[in-house]
């Protein structure tokens, strides 16, 4: 069952307080009176002035959103009466969500926004299994943002769009292992060498197999063509760091080397496989140039064939105990908070 529906088939929710529904055209005296609210409506653009029956065709396409089997806007009730809305936007694709809420300001500052939040992050991450839930707040919404700190979100960065400012928000779901495995230009150099709770094994293994300086342009410019392997036994060398740095607790950073994952395989070791969307090819080639690898190289790892086989295999790969798909734009430092 994919995760959509099974969000749906545990509605309504209960909280100590609250009962969450999905949203339906009976909610339509409540959301005319927040359309109305000064307050209320101060940062998403001012008073709205939208009549009931364009209201009521709003909140048809909400009720819609779930026969057709998506999670859309759910409405709060105070025993029998609406209080606001929440949204839980699921991203299967990325096995996320988006939460969002907007309440009658009769309501607000009572807790029932926390409330709430408390209960779809609850079922997000224990029910769903999701990896992460995101918000945005706009610049100055002093109110939301501090609903989203109490509930342990923690600030990524800041984006304009249209002359506003919206800070945005994530709560990341703890993955309990202590090896990563990705492919080239994710970041495994750059974050082992800014966080020491992480040991880039890929890197030190091309070090210690080729005799190179850890600072040598050629670990990157040299890929496919290194020259003469100076030490033959960096495979041993290689499973004994990634050995050490687990029982040190760190958390050990692979590429897709068949004998270390097989190791892991074979000794039932926990291991979260992390890859790129699908989309992201020309982003990587040109991490790849920025980064210094030779073109042979770039294009053994992204041809469109190659790029299209390397992505299937990741999908349907079942070995991993976790799997995370980077966004556009994203590095494994993006998400390390996953980890530690």
């Amino acid at each position: 069952m994919n995760k959509n529906k099974q969000f749906i088939n545990l509605l309504p929710l209960k909280t100590e307080r609250l009962i969450i529904k999905e949203t339906s055209t009976k909610d339509i005296d409540m959301i005319l009176k927040i359309d109305k609210q000064e307050l209320t409506q101060k940062y998403l653009g001012g008073i709205k002035n939208k009549t009931k029956e364009e209201r009521i065709k709003f909140l048809k396409k909400k009720s819609n959103k779930f026969k057709e089997g998506y999670v859309s806007s759910l409405t709060v009730y105070l025993k029998e009466e609406p209080i606001g809305f929440i949204g839980f936007n699921i991203d299967e694709n990325y096995n996320d969500a988006e939460i969002s809420y907007i309440f009658d300001y009769d309501y607000c500052n009572k807790g029932y926004c926390t409330e709430c939040c408390k209960k779809l992050i609850d079922i997000g991450f224990n029910e769903l299994e999701l990896n992460s839930i995101y918000a945005d707040t706009v610049e100055g919404n002093t109110s939301s943002e501090k609903v989203l700190k109490k509930l342990g979100f923690k600030y990524i960065n800041s984006i304009e769009k249209d002359s506003v400012i919206f800070n945005n928000y994530k709560l990341f779901n703890k993955i309990n292992c202590k090896v990563i495995v990705c492919g080239p230009a994710i970041g495994k150099t750059y974050l082992a060498d800014h966080d020491n709770h992480f040991v880039d094994i890929d890197g030190l293994r091309a070090i210690y197999k080729y005799g190179l300086d850890k600072d040598s342009k050629e670990v990157e410019s040299g890929k496919l063509n290194r020259g003469k392997v100076v030490n033959k036994d960096y495979k041993e060398y290689a499973k004994n760091l990634l050995i050490k740095t687990i029982e040190e607790g760190k958390i050990a950073l692979l590429s897709y080397h068949e004998d270390l994952v097989n190791y892991l395989i074979d000794n039932k070791i926990d291991y979260c496989l992390v890859y790129a969307d699908f989309d992201s090819r020309d982003e990587y080639i040109k991490r790849m140039k920025e980064r210094g690898n030779p073109d042979n190289f770039i294009y053994e790892m992204t041809n469109e064939d190659i790029w299209k086989e390397f992505h299937k295999k990741d999908e349907e790969d079942t070995k991993p105990t976790y799997k995370i798909k980077l966004k556009k734009g994203e590095y494994l430092s993006d998400i390390k908070d996953y980890f530690i």
